[in-house]
């Protein structure tokens, strides 16, 4: 049986492969003749149907469509840009934090602790339990520990006291007889470990690449986290020594931040100094 030859410019429906294409599609350029086809694609493909603006496209393959499309796209972010700077109200409703979050921040500073908040829309920064009892002065930190010798299990203690010593707040997942037993499995390369073979480190989340410091199991969380930048909360990876060679881990700098109790001139709400950002 002879094959008929489409009449359509666009050829035939690329889904039925038998009518004729009526419309290309804005997301994925696929060519379709029916509703039906379309939504066919759609499920096939997962298309959204929505044409990707910001998709790479070469310049010998762009038209004045797109070209236009460009000018509109920019003359938009120059819209939302220009409403930010003149009233100033979306970038102050952005950044602005309960007052609880505040006095954790300020808390934080007063041990020398840089502490940035994420913008609420971000998950990391609705889960924070962290919380500050202003009575007793004292900070409960959320503390994420990541087990990369266990596939990357991620394990989180909610409110741990600042003053607890690493090593007592570990000893629930390093040793057998205290472990969890829906853990031991889990965690079963970290009980059969010497001890000494394991190291603790504190991911930096000012670098740009993932960097780490080595944490004294022997000291407080609070004397860990002295003078160094936390987002949100502190993330511990627990690692073998046998594998620190593949992690970036510097030294402990004293001098890399330098806080003062006295907080004149400080904006918690917005992070700045002397209105320079910090």
């Amino acid at each position: 049986m002879p094959v008929e030859i489409s009449n359509s410019r666009l050829g035939n429906c690329e889904v039925c492969a038998i009518n004729p294409a009526k419309y290309t599609c804005p997301g994925c350029e696929v060519k379709t003749c029916c509703l039906q086809c379309v939504k066919i694609h759609k499920k096939e493909l997962e298309c959204s149907g929505i044409r990707n603006k910001v998709k790479f496209k070469q310049i010998q393959k762009m038209n004045a469509l797109d070209l236009q499309s460009d000018y509109l796209l920019l003359e938009n972010a120059t819209r939302s840009v220009d409403s930010v700077v003149n009233n100033g109200k979306g970038l102050r409703k952005a950044n602005f934090y309960s007052m609880a979050r505040m006095k954790i921040k300020n808390a934080a500073n007063k041990r020398n602790i840089d502490l940035h908040y994420l913008p609420k829309s971000f998950s990391r920064h609705r889960k924070n339990s962290t919380y500050y009892h202003w009575k007793s002065d004292k900070l409960f930190w959320k503390v994420e520990w990541i087990f990369t010798e266990a596939d990357m299990f991620s394990i989180v203690d909610e409110r741990v006291p600042e003053e607890e010593l690493v090593s007592n707040v570990l000893d629930k997942y390093l040793k057998f007889e205290t472990c969890d037993l829906n853990l031991k499995k889990l965690l079963k390369p970290y009980l059969e470990a010497d001890e000494k073979d394991i190291l603790v480190l504190l991911k930096l989340e000012k670098y740009g690449t993932k960097a780490f410091i080595e944490v004294d199991t022997n000291d407080s969380l609070m004397e860990n986290l002295s003078l160094q930048s936390i987002i949100e909360y502190p993330i511990f990876y627990v690692i073998f020594r046998r594998s620190s060679s593949e992690y970036n881990i510097l030294k402990r700098d004293n001098r890399s931040l330098k806080f003062s109790n006295n907080y004149k001139g400080t904006n918690l709400l917005f992070g700045s100094v002397e209105g320079k950002p910090l």
